[in-house]
């Protein structure tokens, strides 16, 4: 999906977005739920 440097690169975007690994974490299990269900 992303290449580690271009990731690397984001990460300060999304702290300063007000994101952590945790939110991106939650955001990506909540919108795995409705297709399990």
């Amino acid at each position: 999906m992303f290449e580690l440097d271009s990731l690397e690169g984001s990460l300060p975007v999304f702290k300063a977005g007000g994101w952590t690994l945790l939110t991106a974490v939650n955001l990506m299990l909540f919108s795995l739920i409705p297709q399990s269900l």
